[in-house]
């Protein structure tokens, strides 16, 4: 399973023990720099089977490169979607009342119909 931070908060990886450096790869790279593999932020964890894609806290929800698809295309491209059977993604509401999986990933169903990795969000 991976688990893909985009909350800013970071509560997935304190909760989860994974203390990436200052300057270390996250999710959020992937939406500042066009040429960044999302593989190069994911880490491991304590428990089996589960990694961590973390979020980097200094992030502004509004900068990056504004692609809707961003994070799906990466999943899929890089090959993660045979990587891992499951997805879970934890989100933020926008301030005009859509989610992050929405913006981020475009239509879900439109990506799940795509691949047979399963997303979840909460």
């Amino acid at each position: 399973m991976l688990l893909i931070d985009l909350d800013t908060q970071g509560h997935c990886s304190v909760g989860l023990d994974v203390a990436p450096g200052k300057d270390a790869p996250t999710v959020h790279d992937l939406f500042l720099f066009r040429d960044f593999l999302l593989a190069d932020a994911i880490y491991p964890t304590a428990w089996p089977n589960l990694h961590l894609c973390p979020a980097n806290p200094m992030f502004e929800h509004c900068s990056g490169t504004g692609e809707q698809t961003r994070l799906a295309e990466a999943l899929e491209d890089e090959g993660l979607t045979g990587r891992y059977d499951n997805a879970l993604s934890k989100t933020y509401v926008m301030q005009e009342q859509r989610t992050t999986h929405d913006a981020v990933l475009g239509k879900a169903g439109s990506f799940a119909g795509a691949s047979s990795l399963k997303i979840m969000f909460f």
